[in-house]
């Protein structure tokens, strides 16, 4: 049986002792460089970078501006993730979070380019929502300022209805940030005043129409001559300047601010549209105080005539009803002086000036009621600036 040699035994003790060291050198070498590497370190850094830039995405809503980017972010986010967990499973020495830790940083990157172009989203819509605003209620503005001295029914009120309406949502909508819907809605009111705009110059062109301006001028001078021919009283309304004028002997000898009714854009048509005649009339009967609602009052001998052929003539031509009827009782009376047109048709003097006047006309007096004579009138000024486009202007120019 052989016998073990000393020497060999010492030779693997000595190979031994050096072989340990050397594999523990090794070892740690291996170790640092994986460590330095980092390869075997989880990315904490660079996850929480994802985590917070993704955070201020979601906290600039995102979720609502920039929806298709913040979906591609938090997907990013879940690869990092997926990574993370995989290499997590393996091996110390086989980990490698190299590419966890860019994936982290592209995720990171993706978050904050959204919530980038979140705010920016959010500013342009809300700027573009806000700038609709301005222009619907400049629009309404404008468009009012020629719908209360007129106040007409029809097609034109019904679209003013639908743009305040519309205006109203606008600015509900834009309350609660949505400013895609506040721009639509914006624009639908802009229309629809446009739309009443363009309804109301019709009413509006009459009062510079040379034809018409030229019969109404012809009725004040024919009315004004008449006076200075007889020597007697006749009174002529002028319903765009919102004055009453007495001649007497041809001459002017007094002038009374009035109001009229709460139509008084247009002429009278037919009962209940709460306008006020338009016409060759005269004083049928005085009233007293106590014989009439407001305070004094002349009668009118309204419809007469001239007023039933046009009535026949309207609903002819099916611009009114069949059962369309005439009205009547249309009076020159007082309680006026309220700064606005509100009567159902008949002409209101303050009650000082309604006593000067009673006590200056007769019964049988002309009364000539025009809607202006060329002249400037609340009613001619604006219709000259829906002509060179003046109300459009301005609310183009912000």
């Amino acid at each position: 049986m052989p016998t073990e040699n000393p020497n060999d035994s010492r030779l693997l003790r000595r190979a031994l002792t050096l072989l340990v060291p050397a594999v523990l050198v090794a070892g740690l070498a291996v170790a640092t460089y994986l460590a330095a590497s980092g390869r075997t370190e989880p990315p904490a850094a660079s996850r929480e970078m994802a985590d917070r830039a993704l955070a201020a995405a979601r906290a600039a809503q995102a979720a609502r501006w920039a929806k298709p980017a913040l979906a591609d972010a938090e997907e990013r986010l879940r690869a990092a993730e997926a990574e993370l967990r995989r290499q997590e499973l393996r091996l110390w020495p086989l980990r490698d979070f190299r590419e966890v830790r860019l994936s982290y940083l592209d995720a990171a990157r993706a978050a904050d380019t959204t919530r980038r172009l979140a705010l920016a989203s959010r500013s342009d819509l809300e700027a573009g929502a806000l700038a609709a605003l301005r222009t619907a209620r400049c629009l309404m503005t404008r468009t009012e300022e020629l719908y209360l001295p007129s106040r007409v029914g029809g097609l034109a009120a019904e679209a003013l209805r639908a743009g305040k309406l519309a205006l109203r949502e606008a600015e509900s909508l834009l309350v609660f940030e949505e400013f895609p819907g506040a721009r639509l809605r914006a624009d639908e009111a802009a229309i629809k005043t446009r739309q009443t705009r363009a309804l109301l110059r019709e009413a509006y062109d009459r009062f510079v129409d040379p034809a018409t301006v030229r019969r109404w001028r012809e009725a004040e001078t024919s009315a004004i001559e008449r006076s200075k021919r007889t020597g007697a009283a006749v009174i002529v309304v002028n319903k765009d300047r919102a004055v009453l004028d007495l001649y007497r002997a041809g001459t002017r000898v007094a002038s009374y601010p009035i109001e009229l009714g709460f139509n008084a854009l247009e002429p009278k048509r037919r009962s209940g549209d709460r306008a006020t005649p338009e016409g060759e009339y005269r004083v049928s009967r005085k009233r007293e105080r106590g014989q009439t609602r407001y305070y004094k009052a002349l009668d009118l001998d309204y419809p007469n005539a001239a007023d039933l052929r046009e009535l026949a003539r309207s609903i002819e031509l099916g611009l009114l009803p069949a059962d369309a009827r005439p009205g009547g009782w249309i009076e020159i009376h007082g309680e006026g002086g309220r700064g606005w047109d509100w009567t159902d048709g008949c002409v209101a003097l303050r009650n000082a000036d309604m006593d000067d006047l009673f006590e200056r006309v007769d019964n049988g007096t002309p009364v000539t009621i025009i809607g202006g004579n060329g002249s400037s009138g609340r009613f001619s000024d604006l219709a000259r600036q829906l002509q060179n486009g003046g109300f459009e202007d301005a609310c183009a120019r912000g």
